[in-house]
């Protein structure tokens, strides 16, 4: 009983069932066919990583920087409308 029409007896005649090779189920051989291409890429020097590490602290110092300028502004205005609530809810 043959499940999918990729699947054919062997040319042997014998009774096991495989796949064709179509499509992306190209079968082994396209696999092993394949020739990978590799970069050379040298791993960076003490001076580069201390530089990318220096520039990273940097950045993380300015972002964290603008973060507590936001924080401060929006806690500010935060106390601001919470003391005017206040003021109108006391209000007689």
């Amino acid at each position: 009983m043959l499940h999918s029409p990729y699947m054919r007896r062997r040319p042997d005649g014998s009774n096991h069932l495989y796949v064709m090779p179509c499509g992306t189920l190209g079968g082994t051989k396209r696999m092993l066919a394949m020739e990978y291409v590799y970069k050379d890429k040298l791993p960076p020097t003490k001076d580069e990583r201390v530089a990318k590490k220096e520039k990273a602290r940097g950045d993380a110092e300015q972002n964290l920087a603008a973060r507590k300028k936001v924080d401060d502004a929006f806690r500010s205005n935060f106390e601001r409308l919470k003391a005017e609530r206040l003021a109108r809810e006391n209000k007689p």
